[in-house]
């Protein structure tokens, strides 16, 4: 009986992370109309989404060098169980942090109402105070990907910035009455040499590891450095049109 459950389980997330896949594929084609319909048909057909297709200038010939979109999820796919915790922004940060730094999360914010965690006692009425007095802040979607669903509000002599637009008291609380499963969290401060590449956004690096099963060290087989730019702010995420570089 159990392991029936934990199939129809499995089916569940898989078929949730499909519909994902498939609504990152329509998102990234939301202006699909400026470019060539031909190289939509053929990155379709290859296995890729137009995105990266059109990023890494794929042809007939050079499509095989590179891992498609599908192939790219199945990971996820086979390993739903994994993916139930770096899916979601919250339960990643409880478990993360026993093991290296993680921004810390402030509350949780259901249907319009702040939930504090125990550390903080956070609630609609002071979550204004304290995000300026701890400048300012992100809130996110719990189960958020691709940099979609993501606000970070700095904080400027005693208010609330988001996009340069100031926020009021009221105009924050009618904004936070708005959200449903979403994390405040700690807004971080990149260094100055990252600022001058791109202040607008947090410019990460994102590392790809192996670990053979005869080896006890993990290798590094990619590294990137994504950079935001003012089509993604605030984020650097690649569906939102960033750039990279790569070794």
């Amino acid at each position: 009986m159990f392991r029936k459950i934990k199939v129809i389980i499995k089916k569940i997330y898989n078929r949730y992370h499909i519909a994902r896949i498939r609504k990152s594929v329509v998102n990234a084609h939301h202006d699909v109309t400026k470019f060539d319909k031909n190289k939509v048909f053929d990155a379709r057909k290859y296995g890729f989404n137009f995105s990266e297709s059109n990023s890494y200038k794929l042809n007939d010939t050079n499509y095989g060098d590179y891992i498609t979109t599908w192939e790219s999820y199945q990971p996820r796919l086979n390993n739903s169980k994994y993916s139930l915790i770096s899916d979601d922004k919250f339960l990643f940060s409880l478990v993360m942090e026993n093991f290296v730094e993680v921004p810390s999360i402030y509350a949780l914010i259901l249907k319009g109402e702040v939930r504090a965690l125990s550390k903080y006692g956070i609630t609609n009425d002071t979550i204004y105070d304290f995000l300026i007095e701890h400048n300012g802040g992100v809130i996110k979607n719990r189960d958020g990907y691709d940099g979609y669903g993501v606000f970070v509000f700095s904080s400027i002599d005693d208010a609330l910035y988001l996009n340069n637009e100031i926020y009021s008291r009221e105009k924050f609380n009618s904004f936070i009455r708005t959200l449903d499963n979403c994390v405040v969290q700690k807004r971080i401060i990149q260094n100055d040499f990252e600022n001058k590449i791109y202040d607008k956004s947090i410019n990460t690096i994102r590392m790809i590891t192996i670990k053979r099963k005869d080896f006890d060290e993990h290798e590094i087989v990619a590294a990137v450095q994504r950079i935001g730019t003012s089509h993604s702010a605030p984020v650097d995420n690649f569906f939102s049109r960033w750039r990279f570089c790569s070794d």
